[in-house]
């Protein structure tokens, strides 16, 4: 996985970024023509001009993104639609098909972790970048992301962390921050606090979890969505997990989601396995490597036999120590023991 760090301002970024990804972004476009054309039934240039219908909002809310993604775009020597509709994924495709993926956090005494499996099409595995972002007056982060977007989970020097599990939920809205971006602002939040306040100030354009946390130990798994942002807060043991489907009973009461499954059999399972565990990232990840429901197992594979939309398998595992500002993060699905890099940044001060 290629690495690249950014620095200084918004356009010297997506400066950076683009020249130093083109290759790895040119690849996400054509991926990403073929998964809205086959989820959604668009075509790339319908696509990009559903993108342009968050673009005032963007401009109005984040403009400094706006001007990185166009900084970015000229560098990888593509079109800014292209860029923007890329950082839409979510909002376009992912409102009529889902992802998967398996979140935990655990914040007990001193300890404060967050960590998830992240379930995607295995195309996507040659777009991913590990991005570690500096820029001014803002907390510096490290995420993983598709080649193009400007954010993911990951985590920021204030110990801040988050984690996503995508839902497939139908409710969407044009003047609310798209999820990447509102990734994005959560990792340039100083606290927990900080950044469950910007959400419900910017709100978010389509239905998601959140699994927030930061080093003093504050943590929930928000389900954001355009119709509110609903929490559901950890256990007495500071545990609190999530998979593809709506859970908390806000959410369920205004939203209809539409999940397979095994987002039931995964969550029961993550629940079990974690229940009276310390937090450690060899226990996180012996978790993250549970092979005990075949394909549709927290660690995930692709059945047999499927078509390109179902080839969906684990892409990344992550496991972030939020006091210790320290990341393990690894390839490909973790019961199989890929190399496990070791991600840190610097103590805020």
């Amino acid at each position: 996985m290629k690495r690249l760090t950014l620095r200084g301002s918004p356009r010297e970024m997506g400066a950076q970024y683009g020249a130093g990804a083109r290759d790895e972004i040119k690849y996400s476009i054509e991926s990403y023509q073929k998964i809205f054309q086959e989820t959604v039934g668009m075509t790339w240039e319908e696509s990009c001009k559903s993108a342009l219908r968050w673009l005032p909002i963007l401009q109005e809310k984040c403009p400094e993104i706006v001007d990185e993604m166009g900084a970015l775009a000229e560098a990888a020597e593509v079109g800014f639609r292209d860029i923007l509709a890329l950082n839409l994924r979510s909002e376009i495709a992912l409102t009529h098909y889902t992802d998967g993926c398996t979140s935990i956090g655990q914040c007990s005494g001193t300890d404060a972790f967050i960590a998830q499996n992240w379930d995607w099409m295995d195309s996507q595995s040659r777009s991913l970048l590990g991005l570690e972002v500096r820029q001014a007056g803002k907390p510096a982060f490290f995420i993983v992301a598709e080649a193009g977007i400007v954010g993911k989970y990951g985590f920021n020097e204030r110990g801040v962390g988050v984690c996503l599990n995508a839902i497939l939920c139908g409710a969407c809205s044009t003047d609310k921050l798209p999820i990447h971006v509102a990734l994005r602002k959560v990792l340039e939040s100083g606290s927990y606090t900080e950044a469950r306040k910007m959400l419900d100030d910017m709100g978010v354009a389509s239905a998601a979890n959140l699994l927030m946390a930061d080093r003093s130990g504050k943590c929930a798994s928000v389900e954001v969505s355009p119709r509110g942002n609903f929490d559901i807060l950890p256990d007495h043991q500071g545990i609190v997990c999530h998979t593809n489907h709506l859970y908390a009973n806000e959410a369920t009461a205004v939203l209809k989601d539409h999940p397979s499954t095994n987002s039931f059999t995964r969550l029961e399972r993550i629940r079990k396995l974690s229940a009276g565990s310390r937090p450690s990232f060899k226990g996180i990840r012996a978790m993250l490597s549970d092979r005990s429901d075949g394909d549709y197992s927290i660690s995930r594979s692709c059945p047999p036999d499927v078509g390109p939309l179902d080839r969906i398998s684990t892409l990344v595992t992550i496991v972030v120590d939020l006091v210790g500002l320290k990341a393990e993060l690894s390839l490909g699905r973790p019961d199989l023991h890929p190399e496990v890099m070791s991600i840190a940044l610097g103590p805020y001060v």
